[in-house]
C-alpha cells in the first residue's frame, strides 16, 4: 500500500512522547536503531485517507500506555514504512506512530525514523511523499 501526502508543521507535541523511555526503546527495537526525539508530519492527500483508516481498523503492532511521572501515556500503534521523496531516489526505513489518544484528525500521521527528516533528506512544509508500507 502506498499512501501520499505533503509534509506540515505539527503541535509539538511528538518531542515530549518521543522523550518517554518506554516510547522510545520499544521504537528503537522496532526500528533496529536509535529514534530521533521528534516526528515528522504529514497531511494525506484525500485518497490516502480512506486507505490509511482502512489500514488503522486492523492493523499495526501496539505499544501498550503507561504511567509516568503519574501522567497516563496511552497506547500507540506502530507500522513500518518506507518514505520516499518526489522523484527522488532517496528512501528511509520509518515507522508510522498512531496514538490512540490523539487530537490529530484522519489526515495527520507522525512519522518516527532514526535522524531528523527534514534535515536529512531536506523535507520543508509542502513536500510530497509517499510512504510505502
Amino acid at each position: 500500500m502506498e499512501l501520499v501526502g505533503v509534509v506540515c508543521t505539527g503541535t509539538g507535541e511528538g518531542s515530549s512522547f518521543m522523550r518517554q523511555p518506554r516510547y522510545s526503546q520499544t521504537l528503537w527495537l522496532r526500528l533496529g536503531r536509535p529514534t530521533y526525539p521528534g516526528t515528522l508530519n504529514v497531511k494525506l492527500h484525500p485518497d490516502s485517507v480512506e486507505q490509511w483508516k482502512k489500514l488503522r481498523e486492523g492493523g499495526g503492532d501496539r505499544i501498550p500506555g503507561f504511567k509516568a511521572d503519574g501522567k497516563e501515556m496511552g497506547a500507540v500503534r506502530v507500522w513500518s514504512a518506507k518514505l520516499s521523496v518526489g522523484a527522488s531516489q532517496e528512501i528511509a526505513e520509518v515507522l508510522i506512530i498512531w496514538p490512540e489518544k490523539t487530537a490529530n484528525p484522519d489526515d495527520i500521521l507522525e512519522i518516527v525514523a532514526g535522524h531528523p527528516l527534514r534535515t536529512r533528506m531536506g523535507l520543508k512544509d509542502g513536500d510530497e511523499i509517499k510512504l510505502g508500507i
